[in-house]
């Protein structure tokens, strides 16, 4: 279930407890820049339509903390102790112990348990961290499974076994696309020793040994192709060598790829969209890695980022500051500067081709992109864009919130949300709803994403913060059933009032209202 919904349900079951009218909808849409988010709804034309392109060369990403530009290469730099991903949060503490919690579906958080789910969502999701193993000094999470590294080199895995990742048998009569869960390993495995990196992309993970082999395990899985039907391609039951001479190796959900002694970059994977670097012709996979780059320090595919900043699941904040391109690949050159290929970047020699196989749509469709490097540059995603909200006035009309709206190139969705008589604004980015009473003033703000308008309450914040900031004490406290949420329901001084729930102890959504309605009568 998408993370925006999910989360939307929680809250309207919530708050219709207190009678608070609060209903939401949408789709979290891919993490792009803000600028990007509006153009990604139209990147895909008809084949037939006169083809203009639409790329990118300036990318937002989730920080440039932590990425060590321009630094000398450190590999244990690049190691990731803050991971979320797929409904899942992995964390390492200062004493090298390994915690996770989340959706348990395929076993994944390691407790000897693989969670159904029988009336819901929610059953499958376990609450409280799991202690998954101790003296672990690197994490990485995909979808379906989890891998780990230990001080003393063994890699380990937990989680769904696909098509023998687990180094479980996998039947050939079992379909493991579109059920993963059928062979998990719920109990963390021993997947190779010696290894000094490993990174997993959604069904595969690329390991680098201590004497710089590279080794593959796994398969790719994806659902474009030039041809419109090579959609599977570098699969290996077993982990087997593929390269010699690394010092680094990585991958993302499609491609993959190890920078060598001497700065070389090598590629691997899906190819369809130039994401390895280099032209293979109608070829959508690259089974063997071939050398694409030279003077290379760093590569990262689909999202530039270690550890992540968010510290909760990721599906509760929504795309706070993460910043993530499908089938695009970023790399740091020795010399400093920044390039990319793939899916719509820009630049020179840029491509365009008809593809009769993409996602789910039937038609055929012309995509842009590179399949050589390009020079790009990063930029940090704003870290509180909700604060430009504090211009908004209650009382406001809809027209004017409309003309502060498109005064500030702000995107907006209004609709009544299947209530009559109501009317509501849907902002993509940063998430919030605005809602207007019965009188068709301004009188509501939600927030799923970043946090309030004042800047002084965020999502994720520890829930005694926010009782220490909100100065009160509540009018009333409930605990939801669903074994989700502790909601709390301050009513705060100067006429505002907050509804904040809480996930694992951290805010997961907060309501701020100028009125608070109980069975149509206003509460003093």
């Amino acid at each position: 279930m998408d993370s925006k919904w999910k989360k939307r349900i929680l809250a309207k079951a919530t708050y219709s407890i207190f009678f608070i009218i609060m209903i939401l909808c949408g789709f979290i849409s891919c993490s792009h820049s803000s600028n990007n988010e509006v153009k990604q709804e139209t990147m895909l034309q008809p084949a037939d339509a006169p083809y203009e392109p639409d790329v990118y060369s300036d990318y937002e990403i989730e920080s440039l903390t932590g990425l060590y530009l321009g630094d000398e290469f450190k590999l244990d730099h690049y190691y990731i102790r803050n991971e979320t991903n797929g409904g899942s949060y992995y964390y390492i503490d200062d004493d090298n112990v390994l915690w996770g919690y989340g959706n348990n579906t395929y076993g994944q958080l390691g407790n000897g348990q693989q969670y159904t789910p029988k009336n819901g969502y929610d059953s499958s999701w376990e609450d409280e961290p799991q202690r998954i193993a101790e003296n672990v000094i690197h994490v990485n999470f995909g979808n379906y499974f989890v891998i780990y590294l230990t001080e003393s080199g063994d890699l380990f895995g937990v989680g769904s076994n696909l098509n023998g990742i687990m180094g479980m048998e996998a039947s050939d009569d079992l379909n493991y696309v579109p059920y993963p869960e059928l062979t998990v390993a719920v109990e963390p495995v021993l997947l190779m020793q010696n290894v000094t990196y490993a990174r997993c992309g959604m069904r595969s993970v690329a390991i680098l040994k201590n004497d710089g082999s590279v080794w593959w395990l796994g398969e790719i899985q994806t659902t474009s192709s030039k041809t419109g039907n090579d959609t599977t391609g570098m699969s290996y039951s077993v982990p087997t060598k593929i390269l010699d001479n690394a010092v680094y190796v990585t991958c993302g959900n499609f491609s993959a790829g190890a920078v060598k002694e001497d700065g070389s970059l090598w590629t691997w994977g899906n190819n369809t969209f130039g994401s390895c670097g280099t032209n293979s012709g109608d070829k959508d996979f690259i089974e063997n890695p071939v050398m694409v780059a030279e003077q290379v320090k760093m590569i990262w595919f689909d999202e530039v980022r270690f550890d992540t900043s968010i510290t909760v699941i990721k599906e509760f904040v929504g795309n706070v500051y993460e910043r993530q391109y499908p089938y695009v690949t970023f790399i740091e050159k020795t010399d400093g500067t920044l390039a990319a290929c793939g899916y719509k970047v820009a630049g020179v020699e840029t491509k365009s081709q008809i593809y009769p196989l993409y996602g789910d749509l039937m038609t055929p469709v012309a995509v842009s992109y590179s399949d050589i490097f390009q020079p790009i540059t990063l930029s940090e995603a704003d870290r509180a864009p909700q604060l430009k909200f504090s211009a908004c006035e209650y009382g406001w009309s809809p027209e004017d919130l409309v003309q502060f709206l498109e005064d500030n190139d702000i995107a907006y969705q209004r609709t009544d949300m299947g209530r009559e008589n109501a009317v509501y604004f849907d902002i993509n980015q940063p998430d919030i709803l605005i809602g207007f009473d019965e009188n068709k003033k301004l009188s509501s703000f939600d927030y799923l994403t970043y946090g309030s308008r004042d800047g002084r309450l965020t999502i994720g914040m520890e829930r005694d913060e926010v009782e220490a900031i909100l100065g009160t004490s509540p009018d009333k406290e409930i605990t939801f059933e669903n074994n989700y949420t502790n909601v709390r329901v301050n009513y705060v001084y100067n006429d505002l009032y907050y509804t904040i729930s809480y996930y694992n102890g951290k805010a997961m959504t907060i309501l701020e209202s100028n009125t608070v309605h109980v069975q149509n009568e206003e509460i003093d």
